[in-house]
């Protein structure tokens, strides 16, 4: 069909040639976080949380790197951005402060609508 514009179909071959390309070594990438997911054994221990997938496992390891510096669990979440906002000695519920990496933050929220299902 294509063919019958030969202009169109100029233009158009080279870009389904570099879609095509991309998708194969998008392909091949995640293979190979799936290979490094597979090995390591907090990734592994992480995915048994439903709605963890390998991308959440490693956004969150690579986010958190190494857990000893946080004194206490809540302190992850600070650093996440998910503590509510403080306003001097007021307590105001006015959502969270969004301080920390949003790539984490949008992995967790992606995790958690499947619990609302």
């Amino acid at each position: 069909m294509i063919e019958d514009f030969p202009r169109l179909a100029a233009m158009v071959k080279p870009m389904l040639a570099a879609r095509a390309a991309l998708r194969h070594e998008c392909a091949v990438l995640h293979k190979m976080m799936l290979d490094i997911v597979r090995k390591d054994e907090t990734c592994r221990r992480l995915m048994t949380i439903l709605g963890v997938a390998a991308i959440t496992a490693v956004t969150y390891l690579t986010t958190i790197d190494d857990p000893v510096r946080f004194e206490r669990s809540r302190d992850v979440g600070a650093h996440l951005g998910l503590r509510p906002k403080k306003y001097g000695e007021v307590d105001r519920n006015s959502g969270i402060s969004k301080c920390g990496d949003v790539a984490m933050r949008t992995v967790l929220y992606q995790a958690s609508l499947v619990w609302r299902c």
